[in-house]
């Protein structure tokens, strides 16, 4: 494998901010630190965001600086848990 490795516990530059410079705009996977999940931001209205689940489902709202673009890590840490799950049920069914 080649090229430069980045240390696990340190975002690179895109994870930390959006594409347009920080700023959600609406399409953009966001954050909610009050919740803890993440969502596909709808629309926004005066102090709110209005956020739907990735899977879809009902939308929710949140205050603005409950939100943050969502990084590499969040995005990928749903999914690692979902496949660590998965091993372990098969390991399960395959121990004597």
């Amino acid at each position: 494998m080649s090229g430069t490795s980045v240390p696990p516990n340190k975002q690179t530059a895109p994870d930390l901010k959006a594409a347009h410079g920080g700023r959600l705009t609406v399409g953009d996977i966001a954050y909610d630190s009050e919740r803890k999940a993440l969502g596909v931001l709808m629309a926004e209205y005066g102090t709110l965001y209005f956020l739907r689940p990735l899977t879809g489902g009902r939308e929710w709202d949140v205050a603005k600086e409950k939100v943050h673009p969502a990084t590499t890590t969040e995005q990928l840490s749903p999914a690692v848990a979902e496949a660590n799950a998965n091993s372990l049920r098969r390991a399960d069914r395959h121990r004597p």
